[in-house]
């Protein structure tokens, strides 16, 4: 592929940034979580029920090349930056 003046980058993910709505979402969730808190004591932290949903992500020899992209040497090799998109 050199000699087509093709070569291998990797290609990451990136997450999406939040918009001023989801932030502004979030923020009045948690302050009345807070409210729910200080109101209910003791009381209300014990009927919180919780669960794991953790995504571990660990760097794979096997999951990087899958990762991998031809792009013809006079391109870019850094890709663009997050941007913002509504969900």
């Amino acid at each position: 592929m050199g000699k087509l003046g093709y070569r291998k980058f990797c290609v990451q993910w990136v997450p999406k940034m939040l918009t001023e709505i989801h932030k502004t979402s979030r923020m009045g969730a948690a302050l009345e979580f807070l409210s729910w808190c200080h109101t209910g004591g003791e009381d209300f932290l014990n009927r919180i029920v919780t669960g794991n949903e953790t995504w571990v992500a660990h760097v794979n020899v096997e999951k990087k090349q899958r990762s991998m992209a031809w792009g013809h040497t006079g391109s870019p090799t850094r890709l663009r930056k997050a941007r913002q998109t509504l969900s």
